[in-house]
């Protein structure tokens, strides 16, 4: 079965995601906004969002089962989108690879 890191890929995340997605989950992992709750090479679970005014923190989870990846975010009840949350957690799990919280 492939790993997270398979799946995840900047090819597929430009696939998966609108060009606005990709840009405003870019400034996400630029602000450091991406926060790994879980990681595993299977799962992973994340809290997403600023501290701003105004900004929201939103859980994120990014799954493989049956060699598919899967996710779920709470900024949306749609499970076909995939958000500014998600592509900023799979671009920060492909560039700086997390380690489990303490």
């Amino acid at each position: 079965m492939p790993s997270l890191v398979d799946l995840l890929t900047p090819e597929s995340v430009d696939a998966l995601a609108t060009p606005a997605n990709v840009r405003l989950g870019q400034e996400l992992v630029a602000a450091d906004a991406v926060e790994f709750l879980e990681v595993g090479p299977q799962r992973i679970r994340a809290r997403v969002g600023g501290a701003g005014r105004g900004t929201q923190r939103r859980n994120i989870e990014l799954d493989v089962s049956e060699s598919e990846l899967r996710w779920v975010c709470t900024c949306t009840g749609g499970r076909r989108r995939f958000c500014k949350h998600l592509v900023a957690t799979a671009l920060a799990s492909a560039g700086n690879p997390p380690h489990r919280p303490a």
